[in-house]
């Protein structure tokens, strides 16, 4: 049986956590700087959202790599459930990246093509 540290998962659920809101704060931060400087327009908006997923997987694979030695410990105590979870896990990070990607940067329609 594997011993946890509490300690460790606080510091995986912070790390994971910080991950997570990260890329909000870098994209609050590019809007924020672009309305003070001159206009949020949508192109801006496009770059920012890209610079945020970027942001997003960056944080994940760095939090993966300092956090290997509990992650792995998990994964040893239940290598069914914690493979499913990563998959999952994973799986829906990966998904709502395309998401905000594509609807970012999917092109407008003007007026006159609409009719």
């Amino acid at each position: 049986m594997l011993i946890f540290n509490a300690d460790e998962l606080r510091e995986l659920l912070q790390d994971l956590v910080f991950s997570l809101l990260f890329p909000v704060v870098v994209f609050a931060t590019g809007a924020l700087w672009d309305r003070l400087v001159g206009g949020f327009t949508r192109e801006k908006k496009k770059i920012w959202f890209s610079v945020s997923i970027a942001s997003l997987f960056y944080s994940l694979v760095r939090t993966g790599q300092s956090d290997f030695d509990t992650l792995k410990r998990l994964w040893l105590s239940s290598p069914y459930v914690f493979s499913f979870l990563y998959v999952l896990f994973g799986l829906g990070v990966v998904g709502v990246a395309t998401i905000i990607l594509l609807r970012a940067w999917k092109p407008t329609r003007h007026n006159s093509e609409r009719r």
